[in-house]
């Protein structure tokens, strides 16, 4: 069980600086809120901010220590922690829909897989995304023949 006190401190700590992580480190942050099942709504839409801005280009990302770009394992992992603990803003999934198409061709099985049960769990209606996905999925099934 969590130390509810601790991470409500921590998270709020965070707070300060979020803006200035890399896609990375907000994706593992979000994963860690979802593998704890904590909810903390300020850190997740500070999250959500960044995730939006990074996503788009609107970030200055010098003020960054490392730039890592939204990658297929960020992507994946931004999605599986979202849905596992349904914080889904739209805005925010429409960011990252359009990132993953954008890189979809560089996903691994995994991370179709992953990224097709978030999309599912949390009901989101893209069907470019989701006719991206099966054709991935499909291309790949093709390869192993």
């Amino acid at each position: 069980m969590p130390h509810i006190p601790l991470l409500d401190a921590t998270a709020s700590a965070s707070l300060r600086s979020i803006r200035q992580c890399d896609s990375k480190s907000l994706a593992d942050t979000s994963w860690s809120f979802a593998r704890l099942e904590y909810l903390h709504i300020p850190g997740l839409e500070a999250i959500a901010s960044s995730s939006i801005a990074r996503s788009s280009g609107t970030l200055d990302h010098s003020s960054s220590s490392d730039s890592v770009e939204f990658d297929a394992q960020v992507l994946t992992k931004l999605a599986w922690s979202l849905s596992t603990i349904q914080f889904a803003p739209d805005p925010l999934m429409h960011a990252l829909s359009a990132a993953a198409l954008n890189r979809i061709s560089a996903f691994e099985y995994q991370q179709l897989a992953n990224t097709a049960w978030a999309v599912s769990k949390l009901e989101f209606k893209n069907d470019p995304l989701r006719t991206s996905i099966a054709a991935a999925a499909l291309k790949m099934l093709e390869w192993d023949y």
